[in-house]
């Protein structure tokens, strides 16, 4: 029989969010486990409950459990003490009362009944009651995890207790997973990899001592140790950060004359700054879709979908030079433009049309109605390859305009790929920390990047991009489709003037020229005044729309 395990956590916890603490549901369920927690109980429910009923549904769990699981850190610690300081709590405190009777009766024998689990960290964090009677887990730790598997599929005993009174220090160069998002690891692994390329750099930032001053007074000897270091500061130490390394590097002179040792630290400089940037978004959301806040340019709200994707579901953000210096270019970010009545059909399809079909996208855009099963299984298997795995997690996510906001159950499956999806029409699920805001973030992203940008744009443009780093076959598909459109609208006014500009766009795929700036925006101020352009036309426009986007 499944061992039910009951998860006590404090509500609207940084270092547990909502995301991770179902993410540990998911793996208690994989492991042949059956979850008991309070956001399942309100699924099944299919309303809120009322206070009484929380309160018989804790004790129904804590009496009926297998295994009871605690959630550990420091407001979790807080709220069992019954602390009046911080905000609810109240779940934690009732159920503290009857887990500390339930020790007291067994002359605290646990036998492992009740476990407790902790981020690397914060494992110091466990209310004293629980300390001595109960086997400590550090979530993230491949030794630790693979005991709490045995403990819950009873394979044998999980950790002796005799071993939690003296619970080693982790090693200070283990990257802890972070509270916020618990998504950070790829991000941080890529800072350390390219401080270590960039040993320069790393001695100017341990030499200065206004950075040392904003790491308050904690050591750091190798770019190992940074990013845990950095994990433990406040949202306002964060920020001091990430001036500091913008202004060691705006003074940076790399031993030697060579040009690629600029390169590297600038890629180091833009890789920690955007790993600091992380550390100040909130999830506050368990799953991962979330309203996208309104911005200067599409280039900035990618940027800001990007960090705030990161934290929701991991991986490493990739930039790339832009045709100017103002903000980079990111890659993995796609954009749907939803026009019609069936959100569902039009998000499958335009999400096929952009990942699977890539250059016959023209056609793909005209079907209608939902992928075939096929389809789906390449879709999937397509954003599988996109957003890698393990060390090679990349970031990607989804941003959706449209007249209404795609139900979230239409959602649900490309979500569980971990791929966020963001709406301007949602409410968002997330907060910007120090009180900062969206603006303020772009703002300081964007003196970042204008420091960096010369020194980054020294490199080898990839093979089969532009000179702005664009790939020109999105240029060829803008051309094509383009023309497309012109056939579309025989005998239109307009029709003729699209010509010109298909052909101009297409001979500049085919140089791998960039566009030309006046030639997009007169392109894209005839779109939007198109009018009776027929079916097949209205097809073609929100695509056409969304590679004008692409080219700023």
């Amino acid at each position: 029989m499944s061992s039910r395990v009951f998860i006590s956590y404090a509500a609207d916890d940084p270092e547990w969010p909502g995301t991770e603490v179902l993410r540990l549901a998911e793996w208690i369920r994989l492991q042949g486990g059956f979850p008991l927690l309070d956001v399942l109980y309100v699924q099944d429910l299919g309303r809120k409950a009322s206070i009484d009923e929380w309160r018989q549904w804790m004790a129904r769990c804590l009496a009926d459990a297998d295994l009871v699981v605690c959630l550990c850190s420091p407001k979790y610690e807080l709220a069992w003490d019954r602390d009046q300081s911080i905000s609810g709590g109240c779940g934690v405190a009732f159920e503290s009362a009857r887990i500390e009777q339930y020790l007291y009766d067994k002359k605290q024998n646990n036998r492992g009944h009740v476990s407790t689990l902790s981020r690397l960290g914060f494992h110091n964090a466990i209310p004293q009651q629980l300390k001595a009677a109960c086997p400590s887990y550090v979530w993230g730790l491949e030794t630790d995890d693979d005991l709490l598997r045995r403990h819950l599929r009873g394979e044998g005993p999980g950790k002796a207790v005799a071993e939690e009174a003296a619970m080693p220090q982790p090693d200070a160069s283990a990257i802890r997973e972070q509270g916020i998002g618990g998504m950070l690891v790829q991000q941080s692994k890529h800072v350390v990899e390219l401080l270590k390329k960039a040993p320069t750099l790393w001695r100017e930032l341990g030499v200065s001592p206004n950075f040392r001053d904003s790491l308050k007074g904690k050591a750091c000897r190798t770019p190992d140790e940074l990013p845990a270091v950095l994990a433990t500061l406040d949202a306002e130490a964060v920020q001091d950060v990430m001036y500091e390394v913008r202004e060691v590097f705006c003074s940076f002179k790399p031993d030697g004359d060579d040009p690629g040792t600029r390169q590297i630290a600038a890629q180091a400089t833009v890789a920690l700054y955007l790993y600091c940037a992380c550390l100040l978004i909130k999830a506050r959301s368990p799953d991962l879709i979330s309203g996208l806040p309104r911005l200067e340019s599409d280039r900035a709200a990618h940027l800001m979908a990007s960090l705030i994707g990161v934290s929701l579901a991991g991986g490493q953000i990739q930039l790339v030079c832009g045709e100017d210096a103002d903000l980079p270019m990111v890659v993995g970010t796609v954009v749907l433009t939803m026009e019609g009545d069936n959100e569902a059909c039009l998000f499958e399809r335009e999400l096929h049309t952009q990942i699977v079909m890539d250059g016959r996208a023209v056609q793909d855009g005209l079907k209608v109605g939902p992928l075939s099963k096929q389809e789906r299984a390449n879709l999937i298997e397509r954003i599988k390859a996109r957003r890698g795995r393990g060390h090679r997690l990349k970031a990607f996510n989804v941003i959706v305009r449209g007249a209404q906001p795609v139900p979230k159950g239409d959602l649900e499956w490309v979500t569980k790929l971990s791929v966020p999806v963001f709406s301007i029409h949602h409410d968002p699920t997330f907060e910007l920390l120090a009180g900062l805001d969206a603006e303020n973030m772009v703002a300081m992203l964007r003196e970042l990047w204008l420091a960096v940008a010369p020194d980054l744009a020294q490199g080898v443009q990839p093979k089969g991009s532009d000179a702005a780093g664009r790939p020109s076959r999105d240029l060829s598909e803008l051309a094509t489709t383009l023309q497309a459109l012109v056939e579309a609208l025989q005998g239109h006014p307009a029709a003729v003037n699209l010509k010109s500009t298909a052909d101009q766009l297409q001979a500049a795929a085919k140089e791998k020229k960039p566009p030309e700036r006046d030639v997009l925006k007169q392109t894209r101020d005839t779109l939007e005044g198109l009018e009776k352009v027929g079916e097949a036309g209205e097809k073609l426009l929100p695509r056409l729309l969304q590679l004008l986007n692409f080219f700023g």
